[in-house]
């Protein structure tokens, strides 16, 4: 199964870059206040997980750790640095060139999102500092993060950004997020499922 989700077009993308995550590592989390330790998933453990979610024992899913690169439209990666409880590095228009890759809905944005660029481009060619240049371009521009959180709060975040209430762009990174998140960790996953998606 590939590890890149691609999300709004062929440009947008949610990738699982690294993740010590396991349904596992949540019971034995759980379990080191009885010096006890799982080998392998059990029944039990099963039961385990939903009481820690059932009860909001959030704890034991904070020691699972994902780690994702996303390529997003600047308005949905200011949203998304909204969710302060992970770590983030994104890509720096101070210092890089921005490519001319835009999330256009219609054919009157891309225009827009085109002649924003050109400005851009006419800018850097008169020796303005990227800096400076970069105030020209819309917030439909495309930009790069690394984005690593813990289980915990990842389903806080697909729990907020997949409801109705959420901007639509966000909700399919939600959507992303949460496809590396159910295959990773399966039984935590359908814990979540099962306790009205929301995070413990």
């Amino acid at each position: 199964m590939s590890n890149l989700v691609h999300v709004l077009d062929d440009t947008s993308y949610v990738e699982l870059l690294d993740a010590m995550a396991s349904d596992l590592k949540v019971v034995n989390a759980a379990r080191v206040s009885y010096k006890k330790k799982s080998l392998e998933m059990t029944p039990r453990d099963v039961k385990l997980i939903d009481f820690l979610m059932r009860e909001g024992h959030g704890s034991p899913f904070e020691h699972c750790v994902f780690q994702f690169e996303v390529k997003a439209p600047l308005f949905t990666v200011r949203q998304w640095q909204r969710h302060r409880i992970a770590s983030y590095n994104e890509q720096s228009g101070r210092w890089t060139e921005f490519e001319p890759e835009f999330y256009s809905p219609d054919e009157k944005y891309r225009q827009w999102n085109e002649k924003s660029y050109q400005e851009y481009l006419d800018r850097l060619a008169a020796g303005e500092p990227k800096e400076r240049a970069r105030m020209v371009l819309g917030t439909g521009i495309y930009t790069s993060f690394w984005f690593t959180v813990n289980a915990r709060s990842l389903m806080n975040f697909i729990s907020l950004r997949s409801g109705e209430t959420a901007q639509s762009a966000i909700q399919e990174y939600s959507k992303a997020l949460e496809h590396h998140f159910r295959v990773m960790m399966p039984v935590t996953w359908a814990a979540f499922d099962r306790n009205n998606r929301k995070a413990p």
